[in-house]
């Protein structure tokens, strides 16, 4: 019955998530009208016959720049130089831009703005790894329809995307997923790059190539690396060749499709990610636009951070309408990019691009309004009414006779330019839609499942009725509130969510306050109670002071170690200039390599971690034999697990991070990577094959452990509780290995940490257990003591080098157990890289009965409520996140903090629901097996 309710929650769980995330992650339907061919440019706008366009993935502006920012670095700036030296030489023919890239930065959602000209929402970055055909209008289709014959080189995401456009003689495509790998697209690019260009039957009309060496480099080791340095000038070579053979019909466009932090990494909305370089070059343009015949609405400059000057700025959609009236094609209907007015040559051309721009536009914005989804534009159709009326007026203003001259008005010009640009600024703005009755129905319906929730913690019995001493339930319920209250505000409040790395760690040091505190003012009992007599049933006074002395040095350590591991983060952007990333090296050119102090100590701590565990157990045996003839040694499989187990796939764990770090830093040399790559292969595979064996191991030679009878020991309970709860842990502990083994080696140490935290958090209940049984001040497990486990797990999440930002994500852990990407391996070790810490918090949750209960009935009852409590607490902290994403819809945050950390909420809940129904089962299975062991 009980299984049979949590999945009914779980049930009721997901159904609320979804509901409220379709309120709140709304996706925007595309139109799939086609702009006809009778809306193309006239004669005049047509300037190349041909296009070649190279995409060089996570080109950022200052890796081009002409001022790069300071301090400069010697792997990042004045390497890719041939752009700015020819617009220094050629500013007519040659024209560098910091091109805004509308966030997500995924690959997928830039390819689609590109070539539609439209903009992503943040739902779509969950798309990033499933491409699918786009039905939306868009450069290539109108290209095909042109009958012109589109090439393309390089990455196959754009074959999902546009799987009929491109020419099948034409087309090299190469996966793209995989990381590791920093040279083979860009090879094969290059491999039919020339040759295409030096035929001279001109066999393209569009040729569309896809660099992914940038990018990979990124993901790789990070954007401040020597490797970094080595792509550029390979990217250096091929762009200096491509112009060299370049003809004069043919356009050149560079660009890169986003940006990247300092780690390499994009997905997010900061200026690093967001700030894409766009190079155009052609031997034949000759722009006559000055400066001041530019639109002033177009004629914008951003400061690059850390540049001491500003550059021209572009919205990299701004391409789409360029690049199709140049070609002579209509411009994509969905369009809402500007024409770049550099690339027309005179006002008159000018003039008549930005028409059929605003034409476009106008027709787009006219069928929205028309669609079922029209009154998203209600608040911003009167601004828009009133830009197209002054165009009219200015229409009506020029005279028939400059009409016949081709004389233009500027103003006019103008007038088009800020039109264009109020279309998109209102995009932008109604594309952040809510449907709050799904929100509402979503939040109703988690409240449901917490009433549901209580109803079976009040049944089994609750946290309440477990303690003897009101005093110490009413201290630890005062914290038990206070942390839950300040956790929930801060996940309501994004302005507090961006720092819930160091909160988290504040509250855990709040959960073991209690506990510290009866600690401290029982060392040193009033002579009246030390005169008196112990109970009959009570341990003796000095044996109560020595469990007290222990309880207070278990406090201090778990303490001890929650602060070691909240030591280790990443820095959201937030979070600057007060932050300090210390999960990575900061020694120049480093990346993403581990700190040396991971290297020093990853693997003397995985050689001890098992030692520590052993001693812990034995311990505890120890303390339980003190009270009848229980075993000498450790029972259960923890003696064989623990040496034979546990140690060599920690080891492992440590070995291939070891490696990775020597190969990516080409420490021996770059004739040893091969080699480095097969053998941290096979060191993964052995670890996590020596984890499932041994696991399996636990599960199904349980029934070899012999346990003294009732009647020949009383005491055989105690044992049979204590068989069950060591061959429990050995499963925790392949599970724990399990999210290790993924983990880089900062993020391994953390774990570390927080599994002897866990350990010590078990202890200090057991020892509380005894104060409480004694008849002193002591208190057994509360609700404050289980929220120990989220918490945990969370704090886990931040120090294994994670943020709620997408950007945070470690691609390199999709790569552990194969050299390229492989379904469904590589998804496995990216979520328990990602997720794992969630998944060891939920597991968790069976130790705490089992290290405190000796009957197995006692163990049931206060099994299931743990579990209940635990997922209690998941799901409150879950509604904070979705009242606050409510709350703030209207703020600048919710994209950027609050909707990432809602959805991970919604995925920990949704872990802690099967993860604490499985340790369930797994716990069951365990105790049925050394039963039926004592029986017999």
């Amino acid at each position: 019955m009980n299984t049979l309710w949590s999945i009914i929650l779980l049930l009721i769980h997901i159904f609320a998530i979804k509901t409220f995330t379709s309120g709140f992650l709304q996706k925007r339907q595309p139109f799939l009208n086609i702009t006809e061919s009778a809306n193309t440019a006239h004669s005049s706008l047509v300037a190349h016959r041909r296009a070649i366009i190279l995409v060089l993935d996570a080109l950022r502006f200052d890796f081009l720049a002409p001022n790069p920012p300071h301090p400069q670095s010697p792997f990042q700036h004045n390497v890719l130089t041939l752009p700015r030296d020819l617009q220094a030489k050629c500013p007519h023919q040659s024209f560098l831009f910091n091109a805004f890239a509308d966030p997500p930065t995924t690959t997928l959602q830039r390819i689609k703005a590109i070539t539609t000209g439209s903009l992503p929402t943040f739902v779509d970055v969950g798309n990033n790894l499933g491409a699918s055909s786009i039905p939306d209008d868009s450069l290539l289709k109108q290209a095909k329809l042109a009958g012109k014959k589109i090439a393309f080189l390089g990455d196959n995401t754009w074959m999902s995307v546009f799987p009929n456009e491109f020419a099948e003689n034409l087309t090299f495509a190469y996966n793209g997923l995989n990381v590791e790998d920093l040279h083979t697209v860009d090879d094969g690019v290059v491999e039919h790059l020339f040759p295409l260009m030096e035929d001279r039957s001109k066999p393209f009309d569009v040729l569309i190539t896809h660099f992914l060496g940038v990018d990979h480099v990124g993901h790789r080791v990070g954007a401040d690396h020597p490797r970094m340095r080595a792509k550029l000038q390979h990217m250096e070579n091929i762009l200096k060749r491509v112009v060299d053979l370049l003809d004069e019909e043919t356009l050149l466009v560079v660009l890169g499709d986003h940006g990247m932090d300092h780690l390499g990494s994009h997905c997010g909305d900061s200026t690093l990610e967001t700030s894409s370089a766009m190079w155009i070059f052609s031997k034949t343009l000759s722009s006559t636009n000055s400066t001041d015949r530019v639109p002033p609405t177009l004629s914008t400059n951003t400061t690059f951070p850390g540049s001491s000057s500003p550059h021209r700025s572009i919205q990299q959609i701004d391409i789409l309408p360029t690049l199709s009236l140049l070609l002579g094609l209509p411009i994509p209907f969905n369009n809402l990019g500007t024409v770049i007015p550099e690339l027309f040559p005179g006002e008159q051309q000018l003039h008549a691009a930005l028409e059929i721009n605003a034409q476009q536009i106008d027709r787009f914005m006219d069928t929205y309004r028309q669609g079922p989804q029209g009154s998203d534009l209600d608040l911003v159709w009167d601004t828009l009414r009133h830009s197209r009326a002054s165009i009219r007026e200015h229409r009506k203003r020029v005279s028939g006779h400059a009409r016949r001259e081709g004389q233009v008005d500027l103003d006019l010009t103008e007038a088009l330019a800020v039109h264009t640009r109020l279309a998109l600024a209102a995009c932008r703005q109604i594309w952040a839609r809510f449907d709050f009755h799904k929100m509402a129905v979503g939040l109703v319906l988690m409240g449901l499942a917490m009433t549901i929730n209580l109803y079976l913690l009040q049944r089994t019995g609750g946290p309440g009725k477990r303690h003897p001493k009101p005093s110490s339930t009413s201290l630890s319920s005062l914290a038990a509130v206070f942390v839950l209250a300040a956790h929930a505000c801060t996940l309501a409040i994004p302005a507090l969510t961006v720092w819930e790395d160091r909160i988290v760690a504040l509250l855990l040091h709040a959960c073991v306050l209690p506990h510290t505190l009866t600690a401290l003012t029982s060392i040193h009992p009033s002579p009246k109670s030390s005169s008196q007599q112990p109970p009959e049933n009570s341990i003796a006074s000095d044996q109560i002071q020595a469990q007290r002395q222990n309880l207070l040095r278990l406090c201090f350590a778990f303490l001890a170690c929650i602060h070691l591991a909240a030591l280790s983060t990443i820095c959201r952007e937030e979070q600057q200039p007060y932050c300090r990333v210390t999960f990575y090296s900061t020694s120049p050119g480093s990346g993403t390599a581990a700190p040396l102090f991971a290297l020093v100590l990853s693997i003397p701590a995985s050689l001890s971690l098992p030692s520590f565990v052993g001693k812990l157990l034995a311990r505890r045996v120890r303390a339980a034999s003190s009270g009848g003839p229980l075993p000498v040694r450790v029972p259960g499989a923890a003696a064989w697990f623990l040496p034979y187990i546990l140690r060599p796939a920690l080891v492992g764990g440590n070995l291939y991070w070891i490696l990775e770090w020597a190969d990516s830093g080409s420490v021996f040399g770059n004739e040893w990577c091969s080699a480095l790559r097969l053998a941290r292969t096979w060191v993964a595979r052995v670890a996590f094959g020596t984890v499932l064996v041994g696991a399996a191991a636990v599960l199904c030679l349980t029934w070899l452990q012999r346990v003294p009878t009732a009647r020949q020991h009383p005491q055989s309970g105690s044992v049979s509780m204590m068989v069950t709860s060591n061959n429990y842990l050995c499963i925790f502990l392949a599970i724990f290995s399990i999210a290790y083994i993924p983990s880089q080696l900062t993020g391994q140490l953390v774990f570390s940490l927080c599994l002897i935290a866990l350990l010590l958090h078990l202890e200090i209940l057991r020892e509380s257990r005894i104060l409480a049984e004694s008849g002193k001040e002591g208190h057994g497990p509360t609700s404050l003591d289980i929220m120990v486990l989220p918490l945990l797990g969370i704090l886990a999440f931040y120090g294994t080098g994670h943020q709620a930002t997408i950007t945070s994500l470690q691609l390199k852990s999709a790569f552990l157990v194969h050299p390229t990407v492989v379904y469904p391996y590589s998804r496995m070790t990216l979520v328990l890289n990602s997720l794992g810490s969630f998944i060891f918090a939920g597991f968790a949750a069976p130790l705490l009965a089992l290290w405190t209960c000796d009957k197995e009935s006692e163990r049931r009852r206060k099994s299931f409520g743990d579990v209940m409590l635990l997922v209690q607490y998941c799901t409150m902290i879950l509604c904070a996140s979705m009242a606050g994403a409510v709350f703030f819809t209207s703020n600048y945050l919710v994209w950027k903090v609050a909707a990432p950390r809602y959805l991970l909420c919604a995925m920990m809940l949704v872990i802690i629901d099967f993860t604490t129904v499985m340790g369930w089962g797994l716990v069951n299975w365990v105790a049925g097996r050394v039963i039926q062991d004592v029986k017999d």
